[in-house]
């Protein structure tokens, strides 16, 4: 059956030993192909509630000049209704966004022209999913110009991303941010 062919296709794909891209990018694959051409027979849901407080201590680090990431696996949709419920993101915030298999040099131009600079009248806040991530991270120069761009940023939100590419984030980020 089908759930069985993609049972055994998803075993295979994460016991990958060597390459981490590769394993990752059938993951991802195999992910979006159980999501999609769904017939629901039944459907349950469980509403995860934010904790109390919580947009209270993102406006206070938001006051306090602190930015604050979220790395997420959740769908785009989901984390950005997440960002805005919690506070993350704001109306009042000039929003980009990255999605898709977007080329390098498009990505490089964009994240030229929505750097911030200190004291911008606007608070700036990104939202990338792991695909243009996987483009970012696998470029020296564009990781630098991801890393001046979102350096400014208030807050952001990297979404449909896997362990690994939070992983790689955050350690671009301690490295930009140590020299």
């Amino acid at each position: 059956s089908e759930a069985l062919n993609w049972s055994a296709d998803y075993r295979i794909a994460r016991e990958i030993i060597g390459d981490d891209v590769r394993r990752d990018e059938l993951l991802v694959q195999l992910a979006t192909k159980v999501e999609s051409d769904m017939t629901l027979i039944g459907v349950s849901a469980i509403e995860d509630k934010l904790q109390e407080g919580v947009p209270q201590a993102m406006e206070a680090f938001r006051a306090g000049g602190i930015k604050v990431w979220m790395l997420t696996g959740d769908k785009v949709e989901t984390a950005i209704n997440i960002g805005y419920a919690c506070s993350l993101l704001f109306t009042d915030c000039r929003l980009t966004t990255y999605f898709g298999d977007t080329e390098a040099d498009e990505l490089a131009k964009a994240f030229d022209q929505d750097t911030s600079k200190p004291g911008d009248v606007k608070p700036h806040s990104v939202v990338i999913d792991g695909d243009a991530l996987t483009t970012v991270l696998a470029d020296e120069d564009l990781r630098e110009r991801f890393y001046q761009m979102v350096r400014h940023c208030t807050s952001v939100v990297c979404c449909r991303v896997s362990p690994k590419q939070k992983a790689m984030v955050v350690n671009l980020i301690r490295e930009k941010e140590a020299s």
